[in-house]
C-alpha cells in the first residue's frame, strides 16, 4: 500500500488507494486490448484497481477511486491471486507470460475507508464544482455534474474502463450514463482527441482537465432532451 488517507485517518470519497504489485523479474505490459485489474477487500466487499503504470522495471502501479458508500473500518487488504490480465499482456524478458500467483494482503490499520458522500451543490449546474473527479482517463481528470428535470443538482461518479476509457454513473453504478475517451491522436495532427457518449437526456457538465490545466468542456443544456455525443479531435496539445 504506497498511499496514505488525506487526513491521516480514513480515505474519504473520491480519494485514490495505491497499491503496488513487485514482480520477481523485469515485465513489460502491454494494454492496447485492455487494461489489468487488482482487487481489493474494502471492508468485505472486491474493488477493482486499475493498473496505472509502472515504476522501475518491476514494479506495477494499480489504483482504485474510493466510491459513496465504500466503508471498511479495519483498513484496506489485497485479495491473494487476483491480479488479472482484462485482456492485457504481462509479458517477461525471455518472451513468456508472467507468473500472476500472489499472495494477499491482510487488512492494513490505517489504511481505513469512510466514504461519505459530500452534501450536492446547492447552486445550478453552471457553477457545480464537484471537490474530487469522477475517474482518470489517459492521465486526464474527468469531473462531471448532472441536474434532473425537478433541478436537483448532483456530483457524477465513475470508473475505468480501460486505460483509454472510463464510464460515469449517477444514481447507480450499474446503470451508466455516459461513456467518456481520451486518445492519443499526436501521431495523426499532434493532438489529443477526446469523445463522450451520453445516454442520458439530464443536464450534463462533463469538465475534462489536461495535468497542465487547461479544460475541455461538454454540456447538454436541456433536461429532457436527450443528450447528444460530443467529440474534439483538437481537443488538447501533445506534451514535448
Amino acid at each position: 500500500m504506497t498511499s496514505f488517507p488525506a487526513d491521516g485517518v480514513a480515505y474519504g470519497w473520491g480519494e485514490w488507494i495505491e497499491v503496488t504489485v513487485v514482480m520477481s523479474e523485469a515485465v513489460s505490459v502491454d494494454v492496447d486490448g485492455g487494461t489489468p485489474l487488482l482487487a481489493l477487500n474494502v471492508g468485505g466487499t472486491g474493488r477493482a484497481a486499475t493498473f496505472r503504470g509502472k515504476s522501475g522495471d518491476r514494479t506495477l502501479v494499480f489504483r482504485y477511486l474510493v466510491q459513496g458508500g465504500d466503508r471498511d473500518d479495519d483498513g484496506v487488504g489485497v485479495i491473494r491471486n487476483s491480479l488479472r490480465l482484462n485482456d492485457a499482456s504481462i509479458v517477461a524478458a525471455d518472451g513468456e507470460a508472467a507468473t500472476l500467483r500472489h499472495p494477499g494482503l491482510s487488512d492494513q490499520a490505517g489504511h481505513e475507508v469512510n466514504g461519505v458522500e459530500p452534501p450536492p451543490p446547492e447552486e445550478g449546474l453552471e457553477t457545480c464544482q464537484p471537490p474530487m473527479e469522477a475517474v482518470e482517463v489517459s492521465g486526464y481528470r474527468v469531473f462531471a455534474c448532472f441536474q434532473t428535470r425537478d433541478g436537483e443538482t448532483g456530483y457524477a461518479r465513475g470508473r475505468t474502463w480501460s486505460n483509454e476509457a472510463g464510464l460515469l454513473w449517477f444514481f447507480d453504478p450499474g446503470n451508466v450514463e455516459v461513456l467518456i475517451k481520451v486518445l492519443d491522436g499526436c501521431a495523426v495532427n499532434g493532438r489529443r482527441w477526446v469523445f463522450l457518449a451520453p445516454t442520458t437526456d439530464l443536464k450534463l457538465l462533463v469538465r475534462v482537465v489536461a495535468p497542465d490545466g487547461n479544460e475541455w468542456t461538454y454540456t447538454n443544456e436541456i433536461a429532457g432532451e436527450t443528450a447528444r455525443p460530443g467529440g474534439d479531435t483538437a481537443a488538447f496539445p501533445c506534451g514535448p
